[in-house]
């Protein structure tokens, strides 16, 4: 009886112990529910946080899969967009190729120095690089043919005004800056553009736009060299507005976007500083620094006569040291070189004994480069 007493009087009652139960057991799920959800909320904030610092966007799946259709890589559309292209870099690296032309007639007709006419062309490369850090996001926007015009119509105006531009300050604005602007509005787009339908080729693609550099200055040298003593600069400039004019409205008339623009979420950044943190980015813009520092050097200084110093070489001398295509190491270290000693005279050899006055500006340059001054 104690025993039987005692069990019973420890048990609980059946209707309470679920009454205890049941509010037990409902609190323990709502918290581990709102325990899941406050997780998960804490891990997308972390990723958007992620993704805001990094400057990276989130587009929408269905955004998402338009965009990651394979490009065309060739086709009517795509290789117009290459003369497109091709065109656009005639009117942009084109005519900044040629400026040899303007730093000439300048120093000679305004009596400037050197050194103050190329201010001009160094704001003219400088812009369309520095402004196309900016106008690359236009293309990603949806607001790509706007700033192409825009970019054209700057061109345009800076030519024109250069032809009725009399003082240097008027032609430091009206063809360093303002050119400079539309070239920078132009050129970054526009390349993204092309890259946009070629994958497998894309490297032809974006070859072939480069060429216009090459071909623009072709054509605008050549201009000068022809119009330049008959109808004065102005005019000459109006004429090379006008080629610029026509490869304009074949680029308004070609130019067209493959893919629509991108949703955007966050606030945007007007700098990814962060992109530098990566080091193979980093050394590899500092490369590209540097190597496009002495590049153009020899487009604005294409019409110098060789140096006094480099001309009077002895002749004799070039022909000694042409007639020896292997240097004297080389020889002594193979046989088979020593017999290649005294050649017989090719078609190198000749034009190199022929103008011995290129062949020391090549082999003492920086002699060639001194005597410069004194040669003006």
């Amino acid at each position: 009886m104690t025993s039987s007493t005692s069990v019973h009087a420890h048990r609980p009652e059946p209707d309470l112990a679920e009454d205890v139960a049941t509010p037990t057991n409902g609190r323990g799920d709502d918290g581990s529910d709102r325990d899941l959800e406050k997780t998960r909320d804490s891990q997308q904030r972390e990723r958007e946080l992620e993704l805001h610092k990094r400057g990276r966007e989130r587009v929408d799946c269905t955004q998402e899969e338009s965009e990651l259709e394979a490009p065309p890589d060739g086709g009517t559309t795509a290789w117009l967009q290459v003369l497109m292209g091709h065109l656009m870099n005639v009117n942009c690296w084109g005519y900044i190729n040629s400026y040899g032309i303007f730093q000439a007639y300048y120093t000679t007709h305004l009596g400037l120095a050197s050194s103050t006419v190329s201010w001009i062309g160094s704001a003219q490369s400088f812009l369309l690089y520095f402004i196309g850090i900016y106008s690359g996001r236009a293309l990603d926007s949806g607001y790509y043919r706007p700033v192409l015009l825009l970019g054209c119509l700057f061109q345009l105006l800076g030519i024109f005004s250069t032809s009725f531009a009399h003082t240097y300050w008027q032609i430091f604005l009206s063809q360093g800056i303002c050119q400079g602007i539309g070239n920078g509005l132009v050129f970054c787009p526009t390349l993204s553009l092309v890259s946009t339908y070629f994958a497998r080729r894309r490297s032809l693609a974006i070859s072939l736009v480069a060429c216009g550099g090459a071909t623009g200055g072709v054509i605008f040298p050549l201009i000068a060299q022809k119009l330049l003593p008959r109808i004065g600069l102005p005019w000459t400039l109006r004429v090379m507005g006008f080629v610029v004019l026509a490869n304009v409205l074949v680029i308004l008339c070609l130019a067209k976007t493959r893919l629509p623009p991108r949703q955007r979420t966050g606030k945007r950044k007007l700098m990814d500083w962060e992109a530098f943190a990566e080091w193979p980015y980093s050394l590899f813009t500092v490369g590209i620094f540097f190597s496009l520092w002495p590049v153009y050097y020899a487009y604005s200084y294409p019409h110098h006569p060789p140096p006094a110093q480099c001309r009077r070489v002895s002749r004799a001398d070039h022909s000694r040291r042409a007639r020896r295509p292997v240097p004297r190491p080389a020889q002594h270290a193979h046989p088979a070189l020593r017999e290649r000693r005294h050649p017989s005279p090719g078609m190198v050899e000749r034009r190199l004994t022929e103008r011995p006055d290129r062949v020391q500006c090549i082999l003492r340059p920086r002699e060639c480069w001194d005597s410069r001054d004194r040669v003006e």
